[in-house]
């Protein structure tokens, strides 16, 4: 089976869960990635990849923008790439054409306008939540997923439920959850408390990821707790809100209490985990409407068997059950975070969450699921032509 994937930034550490998927599709399937801009070369160890650069007219772009600011049109479509678009894809000829990110894939389905083969489109979080007052964004949606050919598939049932709000046929639609390599999460050590517990969240510096919320409750631990030997790691690198926390945690006197790792790798995002005893990620609606699907990051602080401190934040309940993989609170409320900082502390291990993810999230199942999504519709794309 031949399928084209496009995500717009292919290698980015923000999307590993895309490279992830891609490279253990390529073990069953002829897989050509297109994107309009690689990411990490040190990420990307993947050489079927074909750059398109968006370069649309710069009079056309800013049209298209006031139109859709003004909520009028949701236009994608570009003579350029679309010419070199449909020549790889005459090229190539895949079965199957999956595009990651409702918003960022009308790139392919305005500027591919064949019926012959299916195209699958992964809901990923703000895609299904942050344009949910853009009408220009339901009717463009609307009319791309009346297509035959084009079907819908969601990380979470939170975001198949927030894609029907867009007025998307959801019932054409698939219900897959990330899948994530639990051969390299794996604990290998089990490091004791005697020396104090390090609590770590890892997570790009986005709002919704709720790092504002994680130090503010920090702060107020430590005033009610001023000897706890509780140690916090902040995981990630760079995005739109590491200056404002960075500022924050220095206002707060918490420089000595709150550890920045700066960019991590895979392997060494396992060996932070293992280093921890507790995984904690506060997930909140963003300050447009944006929320998260299910983060990768929960499933791999599970797979490594740490007890999870999050939020009733979009589909994290769906895999982070109360009481048995951890703790959840209410989105903001910092007190009752403080609280359950205290209350985890009595946790061990998990090898519950370990068992969890694998039923739900491992890799391999993923990829099987995926695999058979594309079959059916192939199927269905193929009953549709021949009516």
């Amino acid at each position: 089976m031949r399928v084209l994937v496009f995500s717009e930034g292919f290698g980015a550490r923000t999307l590993t869960f895309v490279y992830n998927e891609v490279k253990a599709l390529s073990e069953f399937c002829d897989v050509h990635v297109l994107c309009t801009e690689k990411g990490d070369a040190e990420l990307l160890q993947y050489d079927k990849v074909t750059e398109i650069q968006w370069q649309p007219n710069r009079i056309v772009r800013r049209l298209k923008w006031e139109l859709w600011k003004r909520d009028l049109v949701l236009d994608e479509k570009n003579n350029a790439f679309s010419k070199k678009l449909n020549e790889l894809i005459d090229s190539f000829k895949p079965d199957v054409i999956h595009c990651h990110f409702g918003f960022e894939a009308l790139k392919v389905t305005d500027n591919f306008t064949r019926n012959d083969i299916p195209v699958i489109v992964t809901f990923h979080g703000y895609d299904a939540t942050e344009f949910d007052n853009k009408e220009s964004y339901k009717r463009k949606l609307k009319a791309t997923f009346d297509r035959p050919n084009i079907f819908p598939m969601f990380v979470s049932d939170y975001i198949r439920q927030r894609v029907a709000r867009l007025t998307v046929n959801t019932e054409k639609g698939f219900l897959l959850y990330l899948g994530i390599d639990l051969d390299r999460f794996k604990r290998r050590n089990f490091p004791d408390k005697s020396n104090g517990v390090q609590f770590i969240q890892i997570s790009s510096f986005a709002g919704q990821k709720g790092h504002v919320y994680t130090v503010e409750a920090i702060r107020r631990f430590f005033d009610k707790y001023p000897d706890s030997n509780a140690r916090f790691v902040f995981g990630g690198g760079g995005a739109v809100e590491l200056d404002v926390v960075r500022a924050q945690v220095k206002k707060l006197n918490l420089e000595n209490k709150i550890h920045f790792t700066g960019k991590i790798n895979p392997e060494e995002v396992r060996q932070w985990l293992e280093q921890s005893h507790y995984f904690i990620h506060p997930s909140v609606v963003g300050p447009k409407g944006e929320t998260e699907g299910l983060p990768t990051a929960i499933m791999e602080a599970m797979a490594m068997e740490l007890p999870i401190l999050s939020t009733y934040h979009a589909g994290i309940p769906e895999l982070v059950q109360p009481g048995i993989n951890g703790l959840l609170v209410n989105e903001r409320d910092i007190d009752a975070y403080v609280a359950k900082f205290v209350e985890i502390q009595e946790w061990s291990y998990c090898p519950q969450n370990r068992t969890r993810v694998f039923e739900m999230c491992e890799i391999k199942s993923h990829t099987r699921q995926l695999i058979s999504v594309y079959q059916k519709v192939i199927h269905l794309t193929l009953g549709v032509n021949k009516a």
